[in-house]
C-alpha cells in the first residue's frame, strides 16, 4: 500500500506492507507506540529505492507482534473498555503518516463497527464466560440485549439497552448465562427457563449493524473442555469441546552415564489431552481454527483461566459426506502444576459411610 493511501483506522492485516516513491536513498523512521505514551519500537534505516520506490515489507507482523507484548493476561474474561491497537509512524523523507493499527491475523479491510466474533448463532451452556467484543471503529453505539424465557408456562420476552463506551478500540459485554441474568436484574427468568437471548447492536441513528444470537443448552457434559482465546481480532473468545477428552500422563527425560551407570537426567512427569470438538459446523470450524492458531489459549479448570499450549492437532475433511465435521486437538498445561489434586484431605467429621438421605448421616 503506498504510504500517502494509509487510513487514519486500519486493521494490520491490511497494510501488509507499505510503498514509498523516491530515486534516491532515504532515511525511514518507524515508530510503535502504547495507548500511555511509551514507545514499543523505535527503529531508523536507511534503504536504496528499486524501480523507483522503497518497500517495506511486514508491518503488519511487527504490528501484531508489538501489541501481543502489551496484552494483558489477567483481563482475558474483563468486561469494559478493550484496546488492541497501537500507534503507527512512519517518516521517510518528505512523506509521512500517522495512524492507528489493530490487531488482526486475517484478511480484513473493512473498519465498520461490528461484533468482534466469527460465529453470529452460538450454542451456551450454563456457568459458561462469553466476553462479547464490539469493534467501536470510535463511533457513537448501543446495544440491545433481548432475552426470551419461560414464565408461569408462557413465553416472554425482555430487552435492555447497554450504553458502549467508544473511548477504546473494543467494548467487552459478559455475555455468558450469569452476565445475561445479572444485566437483567430479574429473580423470574433463570438459566434452565432461557430459550434464547440476543445482542443487537444500532449505531447513533438507530440503523442495525449487527445482531448475535445465544441458544442456552442446559447439559455440559462432565468430560467437557471450555477454551478461551485470543481470536483473530486481538479479544478473547470462547469455545467448547464436547467429544471425547482423554488424559494422558508420560515421563519426559534425558539418559545418560554418571560414572558407570546408566540414568535418568531431568526428569518431569507431564500430562497431556486429547479433546475432541463433537460435532461441528463450518462456522464453528473456523473458530476452532482460530483457537488452534492463537498465540494466546486457555481452558477454564474450576472457574480459573490456566495458560495451555496446543501440541498436535488430527484434522482432515472428506467429502462427500453426510456426517458433520469434527476434530481433535492434543494439548498441555504451559505451566508445571499438573495433576493439583491433595495429596492429603484433612477429616473435618463430615466424612461418614452414608452421607445421603435415606441413610443416617450420624452412622460413622
Amino acid at each position: 500500500m503506498d504510504i500517502s493511501k494509509i487510513p487514519y483506522l486500519s486493521f494490520a492485516s491490511s497494510v501488509v506492507s507499505v510503498s514509498i516513491a523516491t530515486d534516491a536513498d532515504i532515511n525511514v523512521h518507524i515508530e510503535l507506540t502504547a495507548d500511555d505514551g511509551s514507545v514499543v519500537f523505535d527503529n531508523t534505516s536507511k534503504y536504496s529505492p528499486v524501480g523507483g520506490k522503497v518497500e517495506l515489507a511486514g508491518i503488519d507482523e511487527l504490528v501484531n507482534s508489538s501489541i501481543l507484548t502489551l496484552t494483558d493476561e489477567s483481563r482475558m474474561l474483563t468486561a469494559g473498555p478493550r484496546s488492541a491497537g497501537i500507534g503507527l509512524k512512519i517518516t521517510a523523507g518528505s512523506n509521512a503518516i500517522v495512524c492507528r493499527m489493530l490487531y488482526m491475523v486475517s484478511v480484513m479491510d473493512s473498519t465498520a463497527a461490528h461484533f468482534a466474533h466469527r460465529i453470529r448463532s452460538r450454542k451456551i451452556y450454563p456457568g459458561q464466560p462469553f466476553p462479547l467484543s464490539v469493534f467501536t471503529a470510535g463511533k457513537q453505539l448501543k446495544v440491545v440485549a433481548g432475552l426470551a424465557y419461560g414464565s408461569g408456562g408462557a413465553v416472554r420476552y425482555s430487552e435492555k439497552e447497554i450504553s458502549v463506551d467508544s473511548s477504546k478500540d473494543y467494548y467487552t459485554i459478559e455475555a455468558g448465562t450469569e452476565g445475561i441474568l445479572a444485566m437483567f436484574n430479574s429473580s423470574d427468568p433463570d438459566v434452565k427457563t432461557i430459550y434464547f437471548y440476543t445482542f443487537t447492536l444500532y449505531n447513533s441513528g438507530g440503523q442495525q449493524l449487527d445482531k448475535m444470537k445465544f441458544t442456552v443448552n442446559p447439559h455440559l457434559p462432565k468430560h467437557a473442555v471450555q477454551f478461551v482465546f485470543l481470536g483473530p481480532y486481538g479479544t478473547p473468545d470462547t469455545i467448547t469441546f464436547t467429544g471425547r477428552d482423554t488424559e494422558k500422563q508420560s515421563l519426559d527425560s534425558d539418559f545418560g552415564f554418571a560414572g558407570r551407570e546408566y540414568i535418568r537426567l531431568d526428569s518431569a512427569l507431564t500430562e497431556e489431552h486429547e479433546a475432541n470438538s463433537g460435532w461441528l459446523t463450518r462456522e464453528e470450524r473456523a473458530s476452532v481454527y482460530d483457537l488452534m492458531d492463537s498465540p494466546l489459549a486457555f481452558v477454564l479448570d474450576d472457574g480459573e483461566l490456566r495458560r495451555i499450549t496446543i501440541t498436535d492437532v488430527d484434522s482432515s475433511i472428506v467429502r462427500p459426506t453426510h456426517e458433520p465435521d469434527s476434530l481433535t486437538i492434543t494439548w498441555r498445561y504451559s505451566d508445571m502444576r499438573y495433576m493439583r489434586r491433595m495429596a492429603v484431605q484433612p477429616d473435618t467429621g463430615k466424612g461418614h459411610v452414608f452421607p445421603r438421605p435415606p441413610f443416617d448421616k450420624t452412622f460413622e
